[in-house]
This record gives C-alpha cells, sequence and structure tokens, in this order.
C-alpha cells in the first residue's frame, strides 16, 4: 500500500502537472489570440465604394471601404476576431441596397490595418473613434451613424456605444464577451472550469499589457435609450439572453436556434435583412 506521505507527495505532483498544463495551454492560446492576423486579401473594391483610411488616437492606420449614405445613417461594421472587413460584405449589401451608408474596415492586427498585436478586442474602441471621426469629417457628413459588430465586433460595439453617446442604434450578431462576468451563469460550470477561466484570463493580460475592461453587462443600461439589437443563434443564446437581460429600455432579442455562429445571413436571409433594415430604419 502507498503511505499516506507518499500519496499527499503523488497528489502535489499531479496537480502541479496539471496546472502547469493548463498553465502552457493558456499561453499558447494567448499568443494565437494576440498574434497580428494581417491575411491579405484580394477581394477587389466593390461598385460604389470608396477606400477609407484613418489613424486611431495610438496610430494604428485602419484601411477600409466607405460607401455614402443614400438616406441620413451610415453604418459601421465591425467584423469577428482573426477575419477582415470582407466578412461583413454580405450584410454592407443589405444596408446599402436599402439607402444606408456603410463603413466597412479592418480591425486592428487584421486584414491591412498593421498593429504590432490583437488585443481580444479591448484597445478597439479607440478605432471606432477614429471611425466617427472619419464620417463625422467628410463633406457631407452623416446626421446619424449606427453600429453592427459580428462576434467580437460585437463586444467592440457595446464598448463603442458607452463612450460615444452620438452612436444612434446598435445591432450585435452573436456578441463576445470583455470580461469573465460576460459569461452568463449557465455557461461558468464548476469551481475547477471558473479558475481555469480566471488564469485564461491573467495570461491574457499578461500578454496583452493590460487589464481587461469592466464588464459589458455591469454598464450595458447606459446605452439606453438608444436602441440595441441581440442576435443569438444555437449556443449563442445564453449569451445573447444574457446581455438583453442587464440591457434597459429600447432592446430587442432575436434567437435563432437552427442556425450557428455567423450563419444567420445565409440560413435566414430574408428574415435577417427584414429585421436588420426594419430596426436600423426606426
Amino acid at each position: 500500500m502507498i503511505s499516506f506521505n507518499r500519496f499527499k507527495q503523488l497528489l502535489f505532483f499531479l496537480i502541479i502537472l496539471r496546472l502547469t498544463a493548463q498553465l502552457g495551454l493558456h499561453a499558447t492560446v494567448a499568443d494565437a489570440y494576440t498574434r497580428p492576423a494581417n491575411h491579405a486579401f484580394t477581394t477587389p473594391i466593390p461598385a460604389g465604394y470608396q477606400t477609407a483610411q484613418f489613424t486611431s488616437a495610438d496610430g494604428i492606420q485602419l484601411h477600409g471601404w466607405y460607401h455614402p449614405p443614400q438616406n441620413d445613417m451610415v453604418i459601421i461594421l465591425l467584423h469577428g476576431y482573426g477575419a477582415n472587413r470582407t466578412e461583413m460584405l454580405g450584410r454592407a449589401a443589405m444596408l446599402t441596397q436599402h439607402q444606408f451608408g456603410v463603413l466597412l474596415y479592418d480591425l486592428r492586427g487584421h486584414g491591412y490595418s498593421l498593429a504590432p498585436q490583437r488585443s481580444y478586442g479591448w484597445q478597439d474602441t479607440a478605432d471606432v473613434t477614429a471611425a466617427i471621426d472619419y464620417l463625422q469629417n467628410l463633406s457631407n457628413p452623416p446626421a446619424k451613424i449606427g453600429l453592427f459588430g459580428f462576434s467580437m465586433g460585437g463586444q467592440i460595439a457595446l464598448r463603442s456605444a458607452l463612450e460615444h453617446d452620438e452612436i444612434a442604434a446598435i445591432v450585435v450578431d452573436g456578441p463576445a464577451g470583455a470580461n469573465l462576468a460576460d459569461v452568463p451563469p449557465s455557461s461558468v460550470g464548476g469551481w475547477l472550469k471558473q479558475f481555469d477561466g480566471w488564469l485564461g484570463l491573467q495570461i491574457l493580460e499578461w500578454y496583452i499589457g493590460q487589464s481587461a475592461p469592466p464588464a459589458i453587462i455591469s454598464q450595458i443600461k447606459a446605452i439606453a435609450p438608444r436602441p440595441i439589437l441581440f442576435i443569438g443563434v444555437d449556443n449563442e443564446l445564453p449569451t445573447a439572453a444574457w446581455y438583453y437581460e442587464h440591457a434597459a429600455e429600447g432592446k430587442t432579442l432575436w434567437q435563432i436556434p437552427d442556425s450557428h455562429h455567423g450563419q444567420a445571413p445565409q440560413t435566414h436571409p430574408r428574415e435577417y435583412e427584414q429585421k436588420l433594415i426594419t430596426f436600423f430604419q426606426h
């Protein structure tokens, strides 16, 4: 039989081994999440668009496309993590066909927007500020500006709306979280999973060189009375509902259980377009 002291030594060794493995895994993930995703793409600029360049407050030059409006509103579209502006072209087409203007750009560290690193969206609100300044300094600036964020772009859109009262309306499709508190209780799990999430966040903060921003759910009420449309699909339904629950008046929740992350415009094209256009028109 193994003595009690020997058992304690073995248990301690297994705990250290598991912790070391988790540290290595989180470091690998953090490195992948913060490494630039500057993948060049060859998609030509679509008809009706013009190139757009603007610089964030910390010197990051952002590259995008701008389509002028035929009404009084321009929507800034924010793509998901690891993608680029072309991911939002389908959604942009729905808007431009209904006279809205759109501004699509590569998030910092994505596409042609070169940056030393990506920041899990934490530093990207400064880039939305630069995008708003770009629109307001046009020779014919829009009367209204909206935000439409997908996935990580949804997290950035919600946090940017908190900083800019001039944002008139916000759509978030499958929004990511900014902090562990943005994860709904039903998805948190036991204490081991919670500790693992906390450990991963500490390593991510170390890689980025800053603390995570405050949880969106702790501030989201301040966006009211400006309207927010939350879109959630299959396993994202709890997160969309969690944000919706904490938001104040003017909120709308559209749940699509038979679709997947980023696929709603393909699986429900007519309904998606109708929801989007009706929301921004009103």
